[in-house]
């Protein structure tokens, strides 16, 4: 067994619907900190480098809450959020009603990305086809956030106020 396989078990568990209040809490969590993270409490000698790492903080946290969020309304509405073991077994697509599958077809060292569950969230959630395309924006700019500030450090990053409030607006349809 790989040193990360070995790591990956530590954290293996078939995700069930009761487990979706977890995943809200963890999601309020990083939201708060995004919304309250300050200059002043970047660890940082470089007064400069303190605005950067303070607003890659703020992003890559608006990005975990969302995934975060997304796990949990799967949860809360009886979905599972774990891979398949096998692409073939359960017969079906996702998403998979928890209640109707065994849990040991599916991977407990792996659940769904953002991206898997941005793209079956109206499956799960009713939205007015108006509402679904901010839904769906919003989303998209918090995956983004949260991919390139967990893999890159950009220097210079183009701030766009409008990305915070298509995040917002999503969020707020789709709670």
């Amino acid at each position: 067994m790989s040193l990360e396989s070995e790591i990956k078990t530590q954290y293996e568990e078939f995700f069930r619907p009761d487990d979706w209040s977890t995943f809200k809490c963890a999601a309020d969590y990083y939201f708060e900190n995004a919304a309250t993270v300050l200059k002043k409490d970047i660890q940082h000698n470089d007064n400069n480098l303190k605005l950067l790492f303070r607003n890659i903080q703020k992003r890559l946290y608006i990005g975990i809450a969302c995934e975060f969020l997304l796990k949990a309304i799967f949860l809360k509405n009886g979905y599972v959020i774990n891979k398949r073991v096998n692409a073939n077994t359960p017969q079906g697509k996702y998403p998979f009603i928890a209640a109707d599958v065994d849990p040991n077809y599916f991977d407990k060292s792996n659940t769904l990305t953002f991206n898997d569950l941005l793209q079956k969230l109206f499956k799960v959630i009713e939205a007015k086809k108006g509402e679904r395309k901010a839904i769906e924006k919003g989303l998209k700019i918090a995956k983004v956030f949260r991919n390139k500030e967990g893999h890159a450090v950009t220097v210079f990053h183009d701030y766009n106020p409008q990305n915070y409030r298509d995040i917002e607006d999503s969020l707020a349809l789709t709670l």
